[in-house]
């Protein structure tokens, strides 16, 4: 989920046509390197996007937490989607609690993290948290 954090971003600032595209860009550079048919990841990018594109509406960007739980509600969104995904292109799926809580596991572990350390590089005025 390296791209979630620029297609977030993008929320903010691009028409939904526009991040759309972004998404798309950025699911087939993971394709390219992915194992996958080609075009599983651009599909799974574009997907959340359509799903998650409303979520600026309710995060307001001068907060500095809500970058990294639309990133974080990014990645699960996308782990959720990828297993019937998957499951359609006959791709063999292990289903069991613990592939789901690994999933879970890495949204707050690397997911929200990472998105929290992009946010705070990229605001430029001086950081006071506001929750």
């Amino acid at each position: 989920m390296y791209f979630a954090p620029l297609i977030v971003t993008t929320f903010y600032s691009q028409p939904k046509e526009r991040v759309l595209l972004w998404a798309m860009l950025s699911g087939l550079l993971c394709d390219m390197g992915s194992t996958c048919f080609m075009g599983i990841q651009a599909f799974l990018y574009v997907s959340t996007s359509l799903i998650l594109y409303k979520t600026q509406r309710f995060f307001i960007k001068e907060r500095w937490i809500s970058f990294p739980l639309i990133s974080a509600l990014f990645s699960l969104t996308f782990y959720f989607l990828s297993y019937p995904v998957l499951a359609f292109f006959n791709r063999p799926l292990c289903l069991y609690n613990t592939a789901l809580l690994a999933d879970l596991q890495h949204v707050l572990m690397v997911d929200l993290p990472y998105g929290a350390l992009l946010s705070l590089l990229a605001h430029k005025k001086s950081f006071t948290p506001q929750i």
